[in-house]
């Protein structure tokens, strides 16, 4: 009999991406013509990881003393200010003057999640997203005992918000407080990226719902949105819409500087809170803190100091950033052409790491092309193929190869 605790023992990851993507990078071992387009990260078209030049000379500047001592808590003044500028960039002094706002540092985007689930779920809350979704979503909310439901993302090529309303509306008949997750831009699966019109109409119900006496909480995953759209500018339009949210509503913002910065590894990451009330920001800045302390201590100091020194290279590392979206650029529209042109069918994209292929059976899909060297990642209602990892040579006519194996 297991020593495991009683709550603890139905925990166990259930078709986690990790294991998949390295069973392809076995695969690819043992034959250079396999197709690996699992793993969630940027690649050269030679093969390599792809790096930023500008990152990893900040990197070694930062001398012992920083790099090694334990950072504060939060990540410090000076790295939450500058972090504040890179989320925001152009709208930043607007947000200020606008809300009050709030972040700590922490290990990745999956820190900010964490975080952010625990200290706005009840037990009996159930956070509501779409029913396509990064699956590791599952497993935070299942390590916190906490639960989640779904609506149909898409109607057609849009976004579908009657779906989502009907969503809300059945939650707030048993729920004072209600959850919102989206990740985007650049949605982990799909690559879609939300309009202006289709965040003022969810914002419009929040605050319909919200005059109804609940409680909104708005949770963002901004894991890709270094890569979205087609430039740095346009990559921060989420951010246009949020001027005339009601004085209650709570965003909070999760940010991966581990994709932004190529340092997966490096777990770095924030979680920004957003509002017009202070109480709200002040009840965040005390329970965010207590929860980071309490279950990770202090977030890893290599980042922190990066994002500190950012200021210095920030030109530098925004031209090489542009470099890096128009290769994945060039990719997916390769893709998404070739695709058109045989009728590979896929949720609609508009920019990022992933493309989802429409299917019936996800897991037998996966079966049928990692039997024949294509490996992707099944999720729900679909199959993943990042192309961030792949090369150009890849990518051309991988459509029509999967379209023979499906």
């Amino acid at each position: 009999m297991s020593n495991v605790a009683k709550i603890r023992k139905t925990k166990e990851l259930q078709g986690d991406t990790f294991k998949i993507a390295h069973d392809a990078k076995v695969a690819k071992k043992e034959n250079d013509h396999v197709i690996d387009a699992t793993v969630g990260a940027l690649f050269d078209d030679d093969g390599r990881f792809h790096t930023f030049k500008t990152i990893t000379d900040s990197i070694q500047r930062i001398e012992d003393k920083r790099q090694y001592a334990y950072p504060p808590i939060d990540g410090g003044q000076a790295f939450r200010e500058s972090l504040l500028s890179w989320v925001f960039q152009n709208h930043e002094q607007e947000i200020k003057e606008a809300f009050n706002v709030d972040l700590i540092a922490t290990p990745g985007a999956c820190g900010a999640l964490h975080n952010a689930f625990l200290n706005y779920m009840e037990q009996e809350d159930t956070l509501i997203m779409p029913d396509i979704y990064w699956t590791n979503y599952r497993a935070i909310l299942s390590n916190i005992d906490r639960s989640y439901r779904t609506y149909p993302m898409f109607d057609g090529n849009r976004f579908n918000f009657a779906g989502l309303k009907q969503t809300i509306d059945q939650e707030i008949e048993r729920h004072d407080r209600i959850i919102l997750l989206f990740n985007d831009p650049a949605h982990n699966p799909t690559g879609y990226s939300m309009t202006g019109s289709e965040w003022r109409e969810i914002y419009r119900h929040a605050r319909d719902v919200i005059e109804r006496g609940k409680h909104v909480t708005i949770v963002y995953d901004l894991a890709y949105m270094d890569y979205a759209g087609d430039s740095f500018e346009t990559s921060r339009e989420i951010f246009e819409s949020i001027k005339d949210v009601h004085k209650n509503l709570l965003m909070l913002f999760a940010f991966s500087g581990s994709k932004s910065f190529s340092l997966y590894g490096q777990r770095l990451g924030a979680l920004i809170a957003v509002s017009k009330s202070r109480d709200e920001i002040d009840a965040f800045s005390r329970v965010a803190r207590f929860v980071a302390r309490s279950t990770w201590s202090c977030p890893p100091a290599t980042g922190v100091r990066l994002i500190e020194d950012l200021p210095l290279v920030k030109e530098g590392f925004v031209a090489e950033l542009d470099q890096a979206r128009h290769a994945l650029k060039t990719r997916s529209e390769t893709f998404i052409r070739e695709a058109a042109e045989i009728g590979l069918c896929h949720y609609p994209y508009q920019s990022g790491f992933f493309v989802t292929l429409i299917v019936d059976d996800p897991a037998l899909s996966y079966q049928k092309l990692s039997d024949q060297g294509i490996y992707g990642i099944p999720v729900e209602r679909g199959l993943r193929l990042s192309l961030s990892s792949l090369s150009l040579s890849d990518v051309k006519g991988l459509a029509k190869r999967i379209k023979a194996i499906l």
